[in-house]
């Protein structure tokens, strides 16, 4: 499978390498074996996707194609010495894996004068193709439908009568429409007065510096996992034995990831609002939903199946007011965080996913870093309340938070910020409140609660191995 990557790699044109096969149904193929002749397949490099369609080959069932016409006299699109050309992605898999023999798809492709190709050395033939596809490729972009010889152009309704407006007088417009209208939104763009504010200085806006900070974070936490996650991950080695075999394939060919796989995770789904961070979060059990788990895995009269359907059947892309107001803010809150902390700095992640519980997953809003090292977790939220209320008053106003205005043990956020701690094994999270009224924030500390993370992370592993680990076979058309 390794060789197979190796060449789709070339053969796809994909700069940093094809690491998956996904079916259409999102399954991920991990041998030749899985690949089917006459299907339709997604190659990925986490950050590019092309679409592959395999042609049938030569076999018992396949009868053998009819011999190809004899070739047509020397013209400007000469054979390449009977070089075969880049295949496109209907080439099939099999054979480029298998066989000296591969079926390409007919294709026009405009080449160099023989005279050049005959120059070409052995090192200089692979790049003279990639430009050859490039070329080849441009030919089937579409084009608009007034080029073509047989589409009459439409004659316009009216004819023009009005002069062009000079620039001299579009500027005095202008003028007077500014003149009359002072504090309106152009005014003060054009203006400048509310120029947007600058990014704080000890934000790490550059990928570079945000990518080696992210890899120390990782590494750390892999390297020295906290105590109760190694717990979790013996308690699910010992579930996962009890599975039936079915189970055990779909989790070690779906769950299952490596340091390096957990690495790429994270870095590729910085933002959160991707189709690899929805791909990767469907079928673990994240922050945002470990708490209702872990609650009605105790529910004297459960239904599993609609309690599952519900929490991993819905439209994850659509977005609640509230949802949008976090995405759409959650950088203005990070930076009035930096202002009142300015001798820290915030790391941007994607999913972790921890190898040693694959089953659990966690998006940070950022990991506070202190003299280069992770300190803090960083959980932003964006209550539609703060359009209207400061933090001085929005404590009184937020049901999640007490009297005091800390975050309550019983809701689902608390549950959300422990299992972060537990993944990136971090003693605190800074859970803060973002106004957007006042462009200002309130904060509350919240500490690593061991007795509930204890009991949290063997519960949710019994949810995962006992109840959603099954649902998630059956989904995908297993028996079990």
């Amino acid at each position: 499978m390794e060789a197979l990557l190796d060449k789709l790699s070339v053969r796809l044109d994909l700069p940093r390498g094809a690491r998956y096969i996904f079916g259409m149904d999102g399954d991920r193929k991990l041998g030749l074996e899985e690949l089917e002749d006459g299907a339709s397949y997604v190659v990925s490099s986490y950050k590019t996707f092309k679409f592959l369609f395999l042609k049938p080959h030569d076999s018992p069932t396949h009868p053998p194609p009819p011999p190809p016409p004899p070739p047509p006299p020397p013209t400007s699109t000469t054979n390449l010495h009977h070089q075969p050309p880049p295949p496109t992605s209907t080439t099939n898999l099999h054979h480029l894996h298998h066989s000296h023999h591969t079926a390409f798809r007919k294709t026009s492709f405009t080449r160099n004068d023989e005279s050049i190709i005959e120059k070409l050395s052995c090192t200089d033939l692979e790049q003279v193709w990639g430009t050859l596809k490039e070329q080849s490729m441009s030919k089937f972009q579409p084009s608009p439908l007034h080029e073509f010889c047989h589409v009459k152009k439409p004659a316009l309704p009216y004819k023009r009568t009005i002069k062009e407006v000079s620039e001299e007088m579009s500027k005095a417009f202008r003028d007077m429409f500014l003149a009359d209208q002072p504090n309106s939104e152009a005014a003060l763009f054009l203006s400048g007065v509310r120029a947007p504010p600058l990014r704080p200085p000890n934000a790490l806006s550059e990928p570079q510096e945000n990518a080696i900070a992210l890899q120390r974070l990782m590494m750390m936490a892999m390297q020295s996992p906290n105590f109760l996650v190694q717990r979790a991950a013996e308690i699910g080695a010992s579930l996962l034995r009890a599975c039936p075999a079915e189970q055990q394939k779909f989790y070690e060919e779906n769950i299952m990831v490596t340091t390096q796989e957990a690495k790429s995770m994270n870095v590729d789904t910085i933002g959160q609002d991707n189709d690899l961070w929805f791909l990767f979060k469907s079928y673990r059990i994240t922050g945002s939903i470990c708490y209702p788990l872990y609650t009605y895995y105790n529910n004297k009269n459960p239904d599993w199946t609609n309690k599952l359907a519900n929490t991993f059947s819905g439209d994850s892309h659509c977005k609640s007011q509230a949802m949008q107001d976090g995405i759409d803010y959650e950088d203005d809150g990070r930076d009035s965080y930096l202002k009142n902390n300015p001798s820290v700095k915030v790391v941007t992640t994607g999913i972790f996913v921890h190898p040693l519980v694959p089953w659990l997953g966690y998006s940070a809003d950022g990991i506070v870093f202190e003299n280069d090292s992770p300190v803090k977790l960083l959980e932003i939220k964006v209550p539609v309340k703060g359009n209207k209320f400061p933090p001085s008053t929005i404590k009184k106003e937020l049901k999640y938070l007490d009297k005091s205005g800390h975050l309550k043990h019983k809701h689902p956020y608390y549950g959300q910020v422990q299992l972060g701690m537990a993944l990136y094994n971090l003693s605190s999270c800074d859970f803060i409140n973002y106004c957007i009224c006042a462009d200002d924030i309130v904060t509350d500390t919240v500490m690593f609660d061991e007795p509930f993370v204890l009991d949290l992370l063997e519960r949710l592993t019994k949810v995962f191995f006992e109840k959603l680990l099954p649902y998630l076979c059956k989904k995908k058309g297993n028996r079990v």
